[in-house]
């Protein structure tokens, strides 16, 4: 039996771990899970429902193109559908529609504009619950988006299709700088807007105490506890490697408060 009255959103950057607990939680009994429903890729399938359909049928819009933010080298790692912004129609109609649907699905950020109306109906939905992703090591999220946008293999259950090695990235630090604070000042800027709900945060680490996490999550949900499988596991990223640079990078940000995420073997 599908427990209606629980409701909740997957919140987090690119890379932090959504999908795979996305997937996790939808294995359960109890729960009809959505998955990233902002996603404007017409591939992005949700039970036969997607973002591009409803806006086609309901707002007779037939065109859409995904634009980058302007930050130089890192446009592709921000997220920018400018016209799920900027054209005339609101989005939390679409929304509501999830969540009368299914008990959750994932939200990412930068998908939308802080600005978006989809934010202000989420921030009043009574009785939503948050499960908050957080990584802090901003670099490996650099990092992994470079892999996957190279390849196109966004999780490991399509690794026997990789057939050519991906470019290393060589890096501005400027900008570098720029997408660190961004994702910092992104995941406080969420904190808050969310801190009048019930919230659970779970750091990217913790993933890998697999069933400790899932625990948590369950009980957090008020769902009984069940053992949900991981469909995906991390793929290994030596930002030392991928990186052209990295020495100058590592020796530009040594006396800064991002230090943290050069030091060897540190996954955050």
């Amino acid at each position: 039996m599908i427990a209606k009255n629980v409701k909740f959103i997957i919140l987090g950057y690119q890379r932090t771990g959504t999908s795979v607990i996305n997937e996790a939680i939808a294995q359960h009994p109890e729960l009809k899970i959505a998955k990233e429903v902002l996603n404007a890729r017409p591939t992005e399938e949700i039970s036969g429902i997607n973002i591009q359909n409803y806006l086609q049928k309901i707002y007779n819009i037939s065109s859409f193109a995904l634009q980058p933010r302007e930050h130089g080298f890192l446009d592709s790692f921000f997220l920018r559908q400018d016209m799920l912004d900027e054209a005339p129609h609101d989005l939390s109609k679409f929304i509501e529609i999830m969540l009368s649907e299914y008990n959750g699905f994932k939200i990412i950020y930068d998908q939308i504009a802080n600005t978006n109306v989809v934010w202000s109906y989420l921030q009043q939905y009574k009785n939503l619950k948050v499960i908050h992703l957080i990584r802090r090591n901003y670099l490996e999220i650099l990092i992994s988006l470079h892999l996957s946008r190279q390849t196109n293999i966004w999780n490991t259950a399509k690794m026997h299709s990789f057939s050519f090695p991906p470019r290393k990235l060589t890096v501005n630090c400027q900008k570098l700088s720029m997408f660190f604070e961004h994702l910092e000042q992104q995941t406080e800027y969420f904190d808050k807007m969310f801190n009048n709900h019930d919230i659970l945060h779970i750091n990217y680490q913790s993933i890998f105490q697999w069933q400790e996490t899932m625990n948590r999550i369950q009980q957090f949900l008020e769902i009984p506890v069940r053992e949900l499988s991981a469909k995906f596991i991390k793929m290994n990223h030596n930002h030392f490697y991928w990186i052209e640079n990295f020495d100058e990078v590592k020796n530009y940000f040594k006396n800064s408060k991002w230090n943290y995420m050069f030091k060897t073997g540190l996954f955050l």
